[in-house]
């Protein structure tokens, strides 16, 4: 109970930039589907352009877990790539353009073993980017690919936000509030303070973070506009103001507020700054989470004596328990779909990731038990992404959505927590 109580205040601790994370697949390229990406062909002036391309593409599509990548630094034959089990083929063509510009042609081919049709265009695609777009259309291919492949929205476009801290030169704590791409590159801080920060979590059209920090030495709720670093006070409400989570629409905020004694949820309009309780009782309610559809909120509550997970209906005020297996399972995020939610368990051994199916009630363990806890959904639900406690340090880890895929991600110093992955890319 004591660890339930604390999250309520406990801050996050996390280290200084995603430019040195290395994500290391740790499980499930068995499985993979095995894919080829050709060395990328071009002028000499987009050589550092096609480098970037192919790199981040390769570990795209290798990091998803999803497939086993192979590639090579020259041009191959289509029989080398069949040799070595590759379905699919992936090639470009890159052109430097004036003013800074490029050219990009991207083919996906399906490899198959007829002599007389060994390729099939599965994806043709051209773009034109700037140079400072490129690592931001080699995701938004990596998505192309994914989707052609799997039939699913891929998720490499996407951005994580997450709260770090280092020690300054004072040797007190500096913390930061951060964005990055998902696979940690073009980290930028949105605000820096002695103060703690947390519990960043994302508007549905990726414009703006919602956050807890603690300036002054008391808890107020901000949101901030990513493009001009703009933020507005949301709630300085006396005692605890946290866990914000957007409605779809973005239209509301459920959050935390302990306004009235103990903490519970409340609806707050971003329009007219109205706030309507959710819960009421004696029960220490939190970490707030808005379904797909808009009508009902998940969250965690000790009403029945443990912390466990329980949703409301936002017409009626209805509340009902969703979670029974076990003593302790908090922290909980839908998944995309609505059928289901992971959460933060504990087993024997310590916190584990799990999921739980909405029609059956099932659940199932996708980490085994440790320190592990904040877990934060891709947008197309295939990969969780979560902080794991190891040795000395907390690090990002990744798990896909049927617990067969598994990922660290080492950082050289320092400790990452509750990170908060974006929406579908717009």
């Amino acid at each position: 109970m004591r660890r339930f109580i604390c999250a309520l205040l406990a801050i996050a601790c996390v280290s200084s930039s995603w430019a040195v994370l290395d994500l290391e697949l740790t499980q499930g390229l068995v499985a993979a589907t095995p894919i080829a990406v050709e060395s990328f062909q071009g002028d000499p002036n987009s050589a550092q352009e096609r480098a970037t391309l192919s790199h981040v593409i390769e570990q795209d599509c290798q990091n998803s877990g999803e497939f086993r990548v192979y590639t090579s630094p020259k041009q191959e034959s289509v029989q080398h790539w069949q040799q070595l089990g590759a379905t699919a083929l992936v090639q470009a063509h890159v052109k430097s353009l004036s003013g800074n510009r490029f050219s990009v042609s991207l083919t996906l081919s399906g490899l198959y073993e007829q002599l007389d049709h060994p390729l099939t265009t599965l994806l043709s695609t051209e773009f034109v980017t700037s140079k400072a777009g490129v690592r931001r259309l080699a995701h938004h291919l990596s998505d192309l690919i994914y989707e052609k492949l799997t039939g699913l929205s891929g998720y490499f476009s996407t951005r994580v936000a997450y709260v770090s801290v280092g020690e300054a030169a004072s040797h007190k704590k500096r913390y930061h509030l951060m964005v990055a791409d998902q696979d940690g590159y073009q980290a930028q801080t949105l605000l820096s303070s002695n103060s703690p920060i947390m519990s960043p979590a994302w508007s549905p059209d990726n414009k703006q973070v919602a956050y807890v920090s603690f300036e002054g030495h008391r808890s107020r709720l901000y949101l901030q506009t990513l493009a001009t670093g703009k933020r507005q006070l949301i709630s300085a409400q006396p005692g605890i103001n946290g866990a914000p989570s957007f409605s779809p629409d973005g239209r509301s905020l459920a959050l935390v507020l302990s306004k009235a004694g103990q903490p519970h949820v409340y609806r707050y309009d971003v329009s007219t700054h109205v706030l309507t309780a959710l819960t009421t009782g004696w029960s220490i309610d939190t970490e707030p989470s808005w379904s797909p559809d808009g009508k009902r909120v998940l969250f965690t509550s000790n009403r029945d004596g443990s912390p466990q997970i329980y949703q409301v209906n936002i017409a009626d005020g209805q509340v009902s328990r969703l979670t029974f297996d076990g003593s302790y399972n908090a922290r909980a995020r839908w998944l995309p779909d609505g059928q289901g939610f992971v959460f933060m368990h504990r087993g024997e051994g310590g916190f584990c990731i799990a999921k739980q199916d909405l029609p059956s009630g099932q659940v199932q363990l996708l980490t085994q038990p440790g320190g592990n806890e904040s877990p934060s959904v891709a947008s197309n639900g295939r990969m969780i992404l979560y902080t794991t406690h190891q040795g000395n340090h907390d690090l990002l880890a990744r798990v896909s959505i049927d617990g067969q895929v598994h990922g660290l991600i080492h950082q050289a110093r320092g400790d990452i927590r509750e990170p908060a992955w974006s929406h579908k890319a717009h």
